[in-house]
């Protein structure tokens, strides 16, 4: 045991001995500080790259708020339809979602489309094919004030959804409803005529000769606004007829 005590007193004694195990401490210490640094700035790195979400973000979608799209309201009435048909079909239940701020439908007609081959025609609160499967509140005829018309047109609703609603047509033309408006609902020329509507608006929404033939106008009223004498006598009008009109055998 003093052998080995005196063996490692000479090897300090030794300036040699001293300065290789200096260097070795240094070294050791050296390796042990970059060992730290490189852990804690890898560590750094790795909270910075990952993403936290305190809270969820604070985003707020209100269906029928401000002045959707047609389009939008299209295809939000068929996912609507297609819902009802679910739950009819699994004893279910469905909410549709609403499209429009304003009063829009029948409670009853939730979840029906148009047939595409349905005719049109005046349309009554039995009889209405409502494209608008969305309601808000039941009809209230009482409410087809022009004032009222007025507001629910800004706000876009139909022509058809106001006339199902027992809207009468001089209401919806003092509202700002055009003759293609409620032509497009079912309202024939003869009708849209005693509305109030003129020749030209009658023109302008697409009737043809034939139509407002039947509503009463005579082939030199019709030449006037641009009917050429071939579409008059498709219209039903006499040779007779036609050449009083202004034409002659040439035309």
């Amino acid at each position: 045991m003093a052998n080995n005590k005196n063996i490692f007193k000479s090897l300090f004694l030794n300036a040699k001995t001293r300065m290789i195990v200096v260097t070795l401490v240094i070294v050791a210490v050296v390796v042990g500080v970059v060992f730290v640094w490189h852990q804690q700035h890898r560590t750094k790195i790795i909270s910075q790259a990952s993403a936290q979400v305190m809270s969820a973000p604070n985003i707020t979608s209100v269906p029928g708020a401000g002045n959707p799209s047609n389009q939008y309201v299209k295809n939000q009435n068929l996912q609507n339809s297609k819902q009802e048909a679910s739950a009819r079909k699994n004893a279910t239940s469905a909410v549709p979602t609403i499209t429009r701020p304003g009063f829009i439908g029948n409670p009853n007609a939730f979840g029906e489309l148009p047939k595409k081959n349905s005719t049109s025609a005046t349309k009554s609160a039995n009889a209405c094919p409502l494209k608008k499967v969305v309601v808000m509140f039941k009809p209230n005829p009482k409410s087809c004030t022009v004032a009222n018309l007025k507001i629910a047109r800004q706000t876009g609703v139909t022509a058809e959804e106001l006339a199902c609603q027992g809207c009468s047509c001089p209401s919806l033309k003092l509202a700002g409803y055009t003759a293609g408006d409620l032509k497009d609902v079912g309202y024939t020329a003869t009708q849209l005529h005693k509305c109030g509507f003129t020749l030209g608006q009658l023109v302008e929404a697409g009737f043809s000769a034939a139509d407002l033939k039947k509503a009463g106008f005579n082939a030199k009223q019709l030449a006037d606004v641009g009917f050429t004498p071939a579409q008059l006598a498709i219209a039903g009008f006499s040779p007779a007829q036609i050449k009083k009109a202004g034409f002659n055998a040439k035309q």
